[in-house]
């Protein structure tokens, strides 16, 4: 910033007295993205994420008509941040994870915004945060659906196998069924999470020569939160 002022002389050489004080900013440096804070570093289908962002300029200060444009960039593929409210030197919004948001770690970019004197923002990378848009599915099952020649007896179990690891508090007794005809069969869930394995126990065993069907519930979810995409079910046949 510079100041200036004039005054005349006349004459005789004397001065007036100096006009007010005026001022100029000479500014060629462009504003800059301060600061971040985001609510979670981690976020899963259906969760949202939210940003706050404080962005600098030491000389004219930043333009609040002109609001930046805040990304995420996972994997190649841009998704854009709605923008809640801009100050000029604040920034908050927040994006929603929907059905088809690539999974990976996503990196903040912040571009568009510019300070009083039209110098722009460069493009600047302001942190990251991990998205898992996966759902948990079931990869394979034993006994499979259709089996027929199942052990009967109390050493038979059932065991499912999951794509990736669960969050344990959904892996409880009531999301997995075990029906003799329309009869439920009391279980037991147990949970391996290093081999991502569910096994389920019949508190009675499997009697011989009879058809039993195996429900797992939608409410199992990943670690991020992530539910399944529905229930599942098969059926088999013990031999007699």
């Amino acid at each position: 910033t510079y100041f200036w002022s004039v005054q005349t002389i006349d004459a005789g050489f004397t001065g007036s007295a100096f006009a007010a004080e005026q001022t100029f900013i000479i500014d060629i440096e462009p504003p800059e993205a301060a600061s971040f804070a985001l609510n979670r570093t981690a976020v899963g289908l259906g969760q949202t994420v939210s940003l706050a962002l404080e962005i600098f300029d030491a000389h004219s200060g930043v333009d609040p008509a002109v609001v930046p444009t805040v990304t995420a960039d996972i994997g190649g593929e841009v998704v854009e941040f709605n923008t809640l409210q801009f100050t000029g030197n604040t920034w908050n919004g927040e994006l929603t994870v929907a059905e088809g948001t690539p999974s990976g770690v996503a990196t903040i970019v912040v571009r568009g915004a510019a300070d009083g004197k039209g110098n722009p923002l460069a493009p600047d990378s302001t942190g990251t945060f991990t998205v898992d848009a996966v759902r948990p599915t079931i990869v394979n099952r034993s006994p499979d659906d259709q089996q027929e020649d199942v052990a009967a007896g109390s050493g038979t179990a059932i065991v499912v196998g999951f794509s990736e690891p669960l969050d344990e508090a959904t892996v409880v007794d009531a999301n997995f069924a075990l029906r003799l005809g329309g009869v439920l069969a009391p279980v037991s869930a147990i949970y391996d999470s290093a081999a991502q394995l569910v096994t389920i126990a019949p508190s009675e065993g499997l009697l011989p020569g009879s058809e039993y069907t195996v429900e797992v519930s939608s409410a199992l979810a990943d670690l991020a939160g992530n539910r399944t995409q529905k229930s599942d079910s098969w059926t088999f046949r013990t031999r007699v």
